[in-house]
């Protein structure tokens, strides 16, 4: 009866109930594992983890035989302190115990997955699908390494055994949907996620990942109304907000998107997004002295924040105090030497201050960056990106203010082979 009850507390969140009836049950049986078990989960919603720990290590003395209280201190270790080298010894102990409990060789491939260690998470997810071949997840979970490791063939292979398996898999299509998105086809990642949401309406991360498919493709009211209804599910992620208010400022409604960076501000005011967000706003709407403010706040709330100096150095630009916009934009550099969109910007400085040989170091910088890195160029309105084709073209001109035709020639024969081959055609042959 004590324990029945005492589950029904823990499961209504009455701790103090919870851990009387445990407690009571102890002092009829000290050696009652069980109890002291629920005594532990008790502490960990607590957020009490070393007790949570000191209370799984006492039902293990208790019952070393016992592969669940392995595991249960082991997800301890894992999950509330990442302590991954000790949550492995225990998820060890429990295998060994218990060999053909597939759980428990996903729980060691976590740790791995969490120190980097993707060949011993394959090995551990793949003994998983061994001793369950039919489980859909398993093949999900594997997917995740091989999109780690950059094996695309194999991760697609897996997600698709996990459909087939599974055709009401919701995981699986959002999964799909992030191949098919980061590879921007945007169509069939639509297709997918609009399934994941079919099997599982309330699944959030497809709804944001099916508006960042209808952004791409400009589609910004669709997108709109797949944001309304994330938002309507759960209105405290801010980043459901940022991305709405991105919509809103595309389609005009400037008002609304005033609205969304109030309310980022407001729920997270130690953020920089909402106050650079809305010192945009002010920018496009000709108050700039509150676009300043905002900008400033942005920059003195995290002072190590690339983003927040870009945007104010964006800013100088637009009114077009140079030498500011440089020193925020060399600040950039100096916080993340990866990004290429500050060399771009600086570029054009030296350009409009007719320092073209300077111009063309720096806009050699970029394209580096942009080439090698991940990074992505913004244009001056936030809500498109350059290019390298564009890139290609600038450098070019460049060249030919220096009169340096043989390279200028060659960065208008890049552009033409990425698909811009009309100045290539016109100064070139």
């Amino acid at each position: 009866y004590y324990n029945y009850r005492g589950l029904f507390y823990l499961n209504q969140e009455k701790y103090d109930l919870a851990l009387a009836d445990f407690e009571f049950i102890l002092k009829l049986d000290p050696t009652y594992a069980w109890a002291i078990n629920n005594i532990a989960r008790i502490y960990n919603k607590q957020e009490k983890y070393d007790l949570a720990i000191e209370e799984y290590t006492k039902a293990i003395e208790l019952s070393v035989d016992d592969p669940l209280s392995y595991s249960n201190r082991g997800l301890s270790y894992r999950d509330n302190l990442e302590d991954y080298d000790k949550a492995i010894i225990d998820f060890t102990s429990a295998i060994d115990l218990d060999k053909d409990n597939p759980v428990r060789y996903d729980y060691r491939a976590d740790c791995y997955i969490a120190m980097e260690d993707y060949n011993s998470a394959l090995v551990d997810l793949s003994k998983a699908i061994d001793l369950d071949p039919d489980e859909a997840k398993w093949y999900a979970y594997r997917s995740d390494i091989y999109e780690y490791i950059k094996d695309k063939e194999k991760q697609l292979d897996d997600i698709n055994t996990a459909l087939d398996l599974d055709k009401e898999y919701s995981y699986g299509y959002r999964l799909r949907g992030d191949v098919y998105l980061k590879e921007k086809d945007y169509d069939n990642a639509i297709d997918d996620y609009l399934q994941a949401i079919n099997f599982d309406s309330l699944a959030n991360y497809s709804k944001s990942h099916l508006a960042d498919c209808y952004f791409e493709l400009e589609k910004y009211s669709k997108a709109l109304q797949v944001l309304n209804e994330a938002i309507a599910i759960d209105s405290t992620y801010l980043d459901f907000y940022y991305d709405r208010l991105k919509c809103y400022i595309l389609l005009g409604d400037t008002l609304k998107a005033f609205e969304d960076a109030e309310t980022l501000i407001s729920m997270d005011s130690l953020s920089t997004t909402g106050y650079i967000f809305r010192g945009y706003l002010y920018r496009i709407t000709n108050n700039n002295k509150k676009a300043l403010n905002d900008l400033n706040h942005a920059v003195s709330l995290d002072t190590a924040s690339s983003w927040a100096y870009n945007n104010r150095a964006s800013y100088h630009m637009f009114i077009k105090e140079y030498e500011l916009a440089e020193l925020d934009y060399k600040k950039v550099t100096s916080i993340s030497n990866t990004d290429p969109e500050p060399y771009f910007y600086l570029s054009r400085i030296y350009k409009l201050q007719e320092k073209y040989f300077k111009a063309s170091i720096y806009l050699s910088k970029s394209i580096d960056k942009l080439i090698i890195g991940d990074g992505t160029i913004s244009s001056e309105d936030l809500m498109d990106e350059i290019e390298l084709v564009t890139l290609y073209v600038k450098r070019g001109q460049l060249y030919g203010l220096l009169e340096a035709p043989e390279e200028m020639c060659e960065d208008y024969k890049k552009a033409c082979d990425l698909g811009d081959c009309e100045i290539f055609e016109k100064e070139c042959k």
